[in-house]
């Protein structure tokens, strides 16, 4: 029954479809049969009097149902209806979640009207929790089927029936307490409302890529493969992230995150080199910081910035940071013409640019960077052509890319 209803061994658009003709056809069908059944019993017991009058001003109020009954429940309806309507401009509508992804965390919760059985689960663990699950359902039907066939008396008053109307009341009223406690805890959950606003983002951004690109045969959470750069970003967290995006005394190479070789990453490796953040984690550690200040050292930067390939760089800038590139202490160590090899450091030719980064992913332990001391295994074999230019944009987006 379940590859029946999901249409496969998993979910997918062919779920949806089954699922959307059950709500349409079936369901419907369903109900127009109950409401044939509810006008044949209504026919056959009328409707259910007003306790507080007896049965001569009963035969004296009597009416034809046709047309001042059918009149008030039309109006009825229509009010109901009426208001549905409103609810539906204010609400835009049922809530467009996410895409269901087992892969996140997120804590779901059911509707209003199955609050007080989510509650109540939390209380009770285990085997008593699956008892609880599946018993509080029956034993709850179960009390207001019987209800009809227990209280039988023949007097209408509420009086003469205040047991059945206390079993009544106790139910409810304990529902109503544990909706009223799961939405206080959910209030107050800090947790609780953070992934709350991440889900909605998350949905947010559903949303777009599926105006914008459609939605892919897979359906669900395959959405999100359509977003540009999205193989990258796998690949990189699959690869790259464990040594280059955790916590910063977890790692073991330099920083990789939104504003990787940027202006401000650049100062702030020119800086202090050694950081934690850049090469104090690795063998290469051992680069002095650079001490120059002001203009001299912005020029600096902009010649380390240029490298990447960026169309913004201060041209002026650049011409001045090489001058004090070549005559300073950097070119003792470091040679930016991208052929030189074997210096005391890295080659800084071409420096962040796709084609260096294509090569240094292949080739990282090559003599124009850091030769012996590299400690980076090589990406050699570990991705095709397509993979390896989605990874190297990722890599560039980043110096453009908010925190």
């Amino acid at each position: 029954m379940q590859e029946s209803m999901q249409a496969g061994n998993g979910y997918g658009n062919l779920t949806i479809t089954r699922f959307f003709a059950l709500h349409v056809f079936v369901l419907p069908a369903l109900l127009i049969g109950l409401t044939v059944l509810h006008i044949a019993l209504f026919r056959k017991h009328h409707q259910t009097p007003p306790w507080w009058l007896d049965e001569k001003e009963l035969q004296r109020r009597a009416q034809p149902f046709w047309p001042d009954q059918m009149f008030k429940d039309m109006l009825a309806m229509a009010f109901v209806f009426a208001v549905l309507v409103i609810i539906n401009f204010k609400t835009h509508g049922a809530p467009l979640d996410a895409p269901a992804d087992p892969s996140t965390a997120f804590d779901a919760r059911p509707e209003w009207y199955f609050r007080s059985l989510f509650q109540g689960l939390k209380y009770f663990h285990g085997f008593f929790e699956v008892i609880v699950a599946l018993g509080a359902p029956v034993i709850a039907g179960g009390v207001l089927l019987s209800l009809p066939f227990v209280d039988r008396g023949p007097s209408k008053s509420p009086r003469k029936r205040l047991p059945y109307l206390a079993v009544l009341a106790m139910g409810f009223g304990v529902a109503a307490a544990l909706t009223a406690i799961s939405y206080s805890e959910d209030r107050n959950s800090e947790e609780f409302q953070s992934a709350k606003a991440k889900a909605h983002a998350r949905s947010q951004k559903a949303r777009m890529l599926a105006k914008t690109y459609g939605v892919p045969p897979a359906g669900g959470a395959a959405v999100f493969t359509q977003e540009p750069g999205y193989l990258g970003k796998k690949l990189f967290k699959r690869d790259c992230a464990g040594c280059h995006a955790g916590p910063v005394n977890d790692r073991k190479g330099p920083e990789i995150i939104a504003g990787f070789n940027n202006r401000q990453y650049i100062s702030d490796l020119l800086r202090n080199p050694a950081a934690n953040r850049f090469f104090g984690p690795t063998k290469l550690d051992e680069m002095e910081p650079v001490t120059i200040k002001g203009e001299d050292f912005a020029a600096l930067v902009e010649l380390v910035y240029a490298q990447t390939g960026a169309d913004d760089a201060n041209s002026a800038l650049v011409l001045k940071g090489q001058e004090l590139f070549d005559d300073g202490d950097c070119s003792d160590c470091h040679s930016i013409d991208w052929e030189t090899e074997e210096d005391i450091g890295p080659n800084l030719g071409m420096r962040g640019n796709p084609a260096m980064l294509r090569e240094f992913i292949l080739d990282p332990d090559h003599l124009r960077w850091f030769g012996e001391k590299n400690e980076m295994p090589s990406g050699k074999g570990e991705y095709n052509d397509a993979e390896l230019d989605e990874l190297v944009d990722y890599l560039v987006g980043l110096r453009t890319a908010k925190k």
